[in-house]
């Protein structure tokens, strides 16, 4: 098999045109499942969690590796707030990452932080205005920071 190929195990980016309907370019992710994806479209940047306990930082426009930073375990989701330049990914073990972006090319993990204990992580969403994270089924009045 050619190593182009993707296989049902890849984690792969595919950027694809969309007039020609065709796969321009492939570009590798994650040395495990990709979990999740979120565009920052302003910095052409796409963030990847992956259950390999890792966020990759790509360039929309190369598929160039930015950086890649250690989230939480089997991380479910994220969420970006352009405002105050914080990425969230949500993790399985019931932790949420927080890195802040400092510039398109450097990024940087602040803390992780417990979630409500009954809390779904997919449920979880970013307000923009205030940065602060809501639930869509509120279980306690408590939630993230």
């Amino acid at each position: 098999m050619p190593s182009d190929t993707p296989t049902t195990t890849s984690s792969l980016v595919l950027k694809v045109d969309a007039q020609k309907l065709t796969v321009d370019q492939k570009w590798k992710t994650c040395e495990k499942k990709t979990a999740c994806m979120l565009i920052d479209r302003e910095n052409l940047r796409l963030f990847v969690g992956c259950r390999s306990r890792v966020m990759t930082v790509m360039n929309i426009e190369t598929g160039q590796v930015i950086t890649m930073l250690l989230v939480g375990d089997h991380v479910d989701a994220t969420a970006h707030d352009p405002a105050t330049k914080l990425i969230l990914n949500s993790n399985a073990e019931g932790t949420a990452t927080v890195i802040r972006r400092e510039t398109p090319d450097k990024y940087s993990m602040l803390e992780t932080v417990k979630r409500c204990r009954k809390q779904k992580p997919w449920r979880s969403i970013l307000r923009p205005t205030s940065c602060t994270c809501l639930q869509a089924n509120i279980v306690s009045s408590k939630c993230w920071f």
